[in-house]
């Protein structure tokens, strides 16, 4: 609980992993309404939309990690929810790979991410729930969805599938990992939501810029990593923020 406590009063105050994590933080308080946390992991999404967001729903399937974010959500507008989020309501298997740090949070419902094969992986069944459903009796009137991440590690198009009425409505900002070598069909990704009219830009060269797939397919860094080699300095692109017109808050301008 202290650890818990610490990362969501003071941690997530100054140190921000991602990028994307410093465009939430410079919102004035509160000008989301409902935001969701898709693959809350220790909650370094979670504990900034805390604080920009009426209301917070945090998807988190694994024990450890749940555990974690609950006991730290108390007194805070943060629901936490053990589930994954998919296609539709039921039950699948979540992998979690145990070879390495940097594997352990990797766990993904995709049977498609090769990470699932590697040494010591373990698998639990876990509850999943469409968000259109999820969210079905808690959007009472008047309320929407605003913001949108997802880290899922290869398993974001089963996501957006379960989302498309919501998103299609409330055209939320959505902050996306998006990787080739955890998705093959990550284009169907970005397809679905340009044909929706949203746009992609990525933080690339100092500035967010104009991003679709191809900054995906494009990046040789994928396969660094795969091997295990280092990223630093490498500018590798793997977070990607989708605005619409009509979405009722920006984070990025134009």
């Amino acid at each position: 609980m202290l650890d818990g406590l610490f990362r969501r009063i003071v941690w997530s105050r100054v140190h921000y992993p991602e990028r994307e994590l410093r465009l939430l933080e410079a919102m004035p308080g509160r000008q989301l309404d409902v935001a969701v946390d898709v693959g809350a992991a220790l909650g370094s999404y979670a504990w900034v939309l805390n604080r920009k967001a009426r209301t917070v729903f945090a998807f988190e399937p694994g024990a450890k990690h749940f555990a974690h974010l609950e006991a730290a959500a108390r007194w805070s507008h943060v629901e936490i929810v053990r589930a994954a989020l998919g296609a539709e309501t039921g039950t699948a298997r979540l992998h979690t790979p145990g070879d390495s740090n940097e594997a352990r949070h990797m766990a993904t419902l995709s049977e498609d991410n090769p990470v699932i094969r590697t040494a010591g992986t373990v698998s639990e069944v876990v509850p999943v729930y469409a968000l259109d459903v999820f969210l079905q009796d808690r959007l009472g009137p008047g309320r929407r969805l605003d913001l949108l991440k997802i880290d899922v590690e290869g398993f974001e198009n089963s996501v957006l599938e379960g989302a498309e009425a919501v998103v299609s409505r409330d055209f939320p900002i959505i902050i996306a990992e998006i990787e080739r070598r955890h998705n093959p069909a990550y284009r169907d990704f970005f397809d679905v939501l340009c044909g929706l009219g949203y746009r992609c830009k990525a933080f690339a060269d100092g500035a967010y810029r104009p991003a679709g797939p191809e900054r995906v397919a494009e990046q040789p860094e994928a396969e660094r990593f795969a091997r295990g080699e280092s990223l630093r300095g490498a500018g590798y692109v793997n977070n990607f923020v989708f605005q619409h017109q009509q979405s009722a808050v920006k984070v990025i301008a134009g």
